[in-house]
């Protein structure tokens, strides 16, 4: 189950994970539920590295602007509080690995 999270509770999320957190920004559209089943995919491997989320989608159009969120799908990888990279437009499991896998070691490796 992936779950969902609140604007107001996306900052308290990032901060206090213990791992990296995958937000998904969906409209509530036709790509949605396939989206969301990439999403649930994704999250069923064992290796996965991420906590995966989405935001509510009826507060997506509110939160847009603080966000910076130009349109949807927007993933963003957030990895020790801070937003690591953001990956635009519809995404099957393996261009959302690549994205992680790209992102992650960047993070860590500059010491962010």
């Amino acid at each position: 189950m992936i779950p969902t999270v609140r604007c107001r509770e996306l900052e308290d999320l990032v901060r206090t994970a213990d791992r990296p957190v995958l937000v998904a920004c969906l409209s509530g559209d036709y790509n949605y539920t396939p989206q969301l089943n990439i999403l649930r995919e994704l999250d069923a491997t064992p290796q996965h590295a991420c906590m995966i989320c989405q935001m509510d989608v009826e507060e997506l159009r509110a939160c847009a602007n603080a966000l910076h969120i130009a349109g949807t799908p927007t993933f963003m990888l957030f990895a020790a509080g801070k937003e690591r990279g953001r990956l635009l437009g519809y995404a099957d499991a393996e261009r959302l690995r690549v994205f992680i896998g790209r992102v992650l070691p960047a993070a860590h490796a500059s010491g962010r």
